[in-house]
């Protein structure tokens, strides 16, 4: 009975207040309007673009982790509850390898645009900040 409890009320009310309260602390610090002049008049050039998916690109980065990680706990979780039963266990293994292809999928994705942007596309930025690294 204490083990049934433990399994159907703590264990899910733990893993999800985790995952609540990680996902809006890396959220928090997310402004996407940063360094972007045209915010306020609308005369936007081809440069406050880039910003601006930068700005959604590192938001984005950064929830990735935490619900990475939240997804990691949650295979992790399924493995130790499973007691044995077959169909938990590949759940759990189902969830883990998503949230590796997940992070993967992600990190590749950065690294396809940059390449394209300034390999392929030839871009060259002539200011003097860095807006367009992580």
């Amino acid at each position: 009975m204490k083990n049934k409890y433990i399994k159907r009320t703590i264990l899910p009310l733990f893993f999800f207040s985790f995952l609540f309260f990680s996902v809006f602390a890396g959220g928090a610090e997310a402004n996407l309007m940063e360094n972007i002049a045209c915010a306020g008049d609308g005369k936007c050039t081809p440069d406050d673009f880039f910003r601006l998916a930068v700005n959604a690109a590192k938001w984005i980065l950064g929830i990735t982790g935490s619900l990475a990680l939240g997804a990691f706990v949650v295979g992790g979780a399924m493995f130790l509850v499973s007691s044995g039963n077959s169909d938990t266990v590949n759940k759990g293994k189902q969830v883990l390898i998503g949230a590796v292809i997940g992070l993967v999928v992600v990190f590749v994705s950065w690294l396809i645009v940059q390449f394209v942007m300034f390999n392929i596309l030839g871009y060259r930025y002539e200011g003097t900040d860095d807006w367009f690294k992580l």
